[in-house]
């Protein structure tokens, strides 16, 4: 059933959820690498994720898709894929999707909710200001 979706989504071109899969299925196996002491199992799941995220370029290039993958999903996606490959290789990237992107996110929807808080608080000051000159016109 969710296969089904994925794949009708990346029919119809909708290529940053294959984006997102990729870095979602990333992150998953440098979890599961980290915390599982069986490699072997380590290595078939790293090799199924990347399978997952070639297929995704693969459909992306294919005729039957609605629209070629973007270069920003197909480079995002490939990264995915070179992070896994050289996952031995290269720990300080291991990092950046692990720490680096939750912190970034955390911050961003800090970000957010300040705004948020402004917002609101505008507009209950827009609203009061509104009710003072509807006041004073009376």
């Amino acid at each position: 059933m969710i296969l089904n979706c994925l794949l009708a989504l990346l029919l119809s071109a909708d290529f940053f959820t294959g984006a997102v899969l990729a870095a979602a299925l990333t992150k998953l196996v440098l979890r599961f690498a980290d915390l599982s002491p069986d490699k072997k199992k380590a290595n078939a799941l790293r090799a199924e994720a990347m399978l997952i995220m070639t297929s995704t370029i693969r459909v992306g290039q294919s005729k039957f898709c609605s629209a070629p993958i973007d270069e920003d999903s197909n480079e995002r996606i490939l990264n995915c894929i070179q992070t896994l490959s050289e996952l031995d290789v290269k720990p300080v990237v291991h990092n950046v999707f692990l720490s680096d992107t939750k912190a970034a996110y955390s911050k961003m929807v800090a970000a957010q909710e300040v705004c948020m808080s402004v917002a609101a608080a505008l507009s209950v000051t827009d609203h009061k200001n509104r009710k003072r000159r509807q006041r004073r016109g009376n």
